[in-house]
């Protein structure tokens, strides 16, 4: 999960979904979780935001997703919603037109709230939600992958990996 920035308590798994990933996160009592993402997006175009999501728990719980938009200022503008996720895994999707270039893209487990998994995140152009996909600029496999961060390899024997960076 390169360029995700996490917040509280967050771990990256291995999942049966497209992206064959997922973030869970856990949220308590005193603070939040949160997956957090720099985007670069053009002024007044449509986007659509999905998603795979479901609560860990039998009970339902709530994602928040937040664009954070640069203004002017120094405040920032946000366009928000918040999806109900039950213990089956469903999509979702939301469709939203920044008013700035640099975004944040934002997942929050709200305090107080049950465990969540999200996988097959995907931001792509126009109202319609699309399947995911790997970036143009990545590539990986269950023993490689390659991305701007360099080349990983692992082993299907040991958990030894190695990493080459530019």
């Amino acid at each position: 999960f390169n360029n995700w920035e996490v917040s509280g308590q967050v771990e990256a798994s291995g999942c049966e979904s497209i992206s064959g990933s997922q973030f869970i996160l856990t949220s308590d009592t005193a603070a939040s979780a949160s997956i957090t993402q720099s985007i670069i997006q053009e002024q007044n175009k449509t986007y659509c935001i999905s998603f795979k999501g479901n609560s860990i728990s039998s009970e339902a719980t709530q994602v928040k997703f937040i664009i954070r938009q640069d203004s002017d200022s120094d405040t920032y503008i946000d366009i928000t919603n918040i999806f109900d996720l039950t213990s089956e895994f469903k999509e979702y999707s939301f469709v939203y037109s920044p008013s700035s270039i640099n975004c944040e893209v934002i997942f929050i487990n709200l305090e107080n709230t049950l465990p969540c998994e999200l996988t097959d995140i995907m931001l792509n152009e126009g109202e319609l939600p699309v399947a995911w996909t790997q970036s143009e600029e990545e590539l990986f496999t269950t023993n490689i992958k390659i991305d701007n961060t360099g080349i990983e390899v692992g082993s299907n024997t040991t958990d030894m990996r190695s990493k080459m960076t530019p």
